[in-house]
């Protein structure tokens, strides 16, 4: 560029920077899209567990961590990292306190800038004492040193087999084509000799009850063409008919409804109406959104919305017994 004019040179030079800084700070994300649009699942287990006993009960809980950020609603929000790190670990000795044999928990970080890049999963799961867990990425997005991974994540006591993502449908499609929507995990868990059963994990779209009622349809046929019982928990962002955050879509129809409908799941009798019954939010309880559903033959032995102020979501735990045919 010796012999080109002074202005030229500079006009070169600012569009030789401009360019070297969009890769630096866009190139991490552009790489890395390709993998997030499929569903990605990440499956780790330690056998460290006692022989398997004869089943004859199964403790379920289902939590909304809400990335660790306490009971605020901006993930940028709850304090430092460190405050984040010890209130993970609340919850972690929190899951082992209530006994539970499966854990489902949406809104987890797998590596986020907002929380610190902690491995929430892998953390829980050493503090809760499980040894089976799965991640499964909803979001990944990555600009220059920035990080967000999250999703839903599977504690377990017992083996995890046939681990895959379910595909739901999304809201908006370039939304998911940007960083990702909410999906779910299927997988079958083996509990004792030959018994096993099947759980979904799900967290499903907040704004629509179109795509929620969708997504029911989507999880139907998947239970449908199950070969064992399945369970069904999560944070669902909507109720049945007479519990509150029962919504409707403008042609009249309900997901939770729709699945109860089908004959494969039942909720609890009781529809959790009580202020101490309510899910969301821990500091104003206004509507039960976070559900556990179990096959129609299974018995629920308990099922109770637990107190705890480590998220905006309460965690629900349900005691549930197997068919006696099972």
């Amino acid at each position: 560029m010796t012999g080109w004019p002074a202005d030229r040179r500079r006009r070169v030079t600012a569009r030789f920077l401009s360019l070297l800084g969009a890769l630096v700070i866009f190139g991490p994300y552009v790489a890395g899209r390709p993998a997030a649009w499929a569903p990605s699942v990440h499956f780790f287990a330690e056998a460290t567990a006692d022989p398997l006993q004869p089943i004859g009960q199964l403790t379920i809980v289902t939590y909304n961590i809400a990335h660790g950020r306490g009971t605020g609603d901006w993930n940028w929000g709850g304090g430092s990292a460190r405050d984040k790190r010890e209130r993970i670990e609340r919850i972690g000795r929190d899951l082992r306190q209530w006994n539970a044999d499966i854990v489902v928990l949406n809104e987890v970080d797998f590596d986020s800038s907002w929380s610190g890049r902690m491995n929430q999963a892998a953390e829980l799961a050493r503090l809760g004492g499980f040894p089976y867990y799965v991640e499964q990425r909803n979001f990944e997005l990555q600009i220059f040193l920035l990080h967000w991974r999250f999703g839903n994540a599977v504690l377990s006591r017992y083996p995890l087999e046939q681990v895959e993502a379910v595909e739901l449908p999304c809201y908006a499609r370039w939304e998911q084509m940007l960083a990702g929507s909410k999906q779910g995990l299927r997988m079958t868990i083996r509990l004792t000799g030959d018994r096993r059963c099947r759980l979904f994990a799900v967290h499903w779209e907040p704004r629509d009850e179109a795509t929620r009622v969708a997504s029911a349809e989507r999880l139907i046929d998947e239970i449908q063409s199950s070969p064992d019982p399945c369970i069904l928990a999560g944070d669902f962002n909507t109720a049945p008919q007479g519990a509150p955050g029962y919504r409707l879509t403008l042609q009249g129809t309900n997901a939770v409804d729709r699945l109860l409908a089908s004959g494969f799941l039942r909720t609890p009798d009781d529809h959790r109406e009580q202020p101490s019954e309510l899910s969301f939010s821990t500091l104003d309880p206004r509507v039960t959104i976070d559900w556990i559903l179990i096959p129609q033959n299974w018995e629920y032995l308990r099922y109770e919305t637990l107190d705890a102020i480590h998220s905006d979501h309460r965690p629900v735990r349900a005691t549930v017994a197997p068919s006696a045919a099972w």
